[in-house]
């Protein structure tokens, strides 16, 4: 008794796993061109949001069992910086849920561009293993969006502490090897998932797509 009642209190992932060949599998990934847009005059007159995420390449001739991901996010105004984070999901039948992707299915940071601008656009292409004959694989992705602001400079100039994790150096932190440390902090944060009928995506296969989903078969 003892022993199924541990059995019924494990995670769902450890009671249901799908095979092997049923996970998407990151071949190869690499990020897409930013840029600035869509224009105002074309987001306000189709209702374009100004935070969103879609599926901007999805398993054509031209980008076979891929998944390309875009993104725009809006300035404010500010000297803050612009980032944007892709990640990979499946719809996994063991579990019922989304999941991570097998291998890198999360890209580093992409650097967006300054605050001070209106409206920037950025993307991330995930590349799969072919699946075997008669597996789909049924994609999205989740986008993450900070906004960064430097931190501001502490009144003292020079402070040592040998022992210490850092040392600064004419207002700016370094690691005890030399190398600076940022001195960015995240001022706002948002995620955003896959949606369809966003109007104005850059890089599209073909041009214009904005889809949900994305079937790779």
């Amino acid at each position: 008794m003892i022993a199924c009642a541990c059995g019924l209190a494990l995670p769902a992932g450890a009671l249901a796993q799908d095979p092997a060949a049923e996970i998407p599998d990151v071949a190869l990934s690499e990020p897409q061109a930013v840029t600035s847009g869509p224009s105002f005059g074309i987001a306000a007159a189709s209702q374009t949001p100004k935070l969103w995420a879609t599926v901007n390449i999805c398993d054509t001739p031209q980008t076979p069992n891929s998944m390309g991901i875009r993104a725009g996010m809006p300035g404010n105004g500010s000297g803050q910086r612009m980032y944007m984070r892709f990640m990979a999901e499946y719809w996994s039948r063991a579990l019922q849920a989304w999941a991570p992707v097998a291998g890198s299915g999360k890209s580093p940071w992409v650097y967006a561009g300054s605050a001070e601008l209106a409206r920037r656009q950025a993307g991330w292409t995930f590349a799969f293993g072919e699946p075997p004959a008669g597996v789909t694989f049924t994609m999205r992705a989740s986008v993450e969006f900070e906004w960064r602001a430097e931190r501001p400079r502490p009144a003292k100039r020079v402070l040592k502490r040998h022992r210490g994790r850092h040392e600064k150096r004419s207002g700016r932190f370094f690691d005890l090897t030399g190398a600076r440390v940022s001195r960015l902090v995240v001022r706002r944060s948002t995620t955003r998932m896959t949606e369809t009928g966003i109007k104005g995506v850059h890089g599209g296969d073909p041009a214009g797509t904005s889809k949900a989903l994305c079937l790779i078969y």
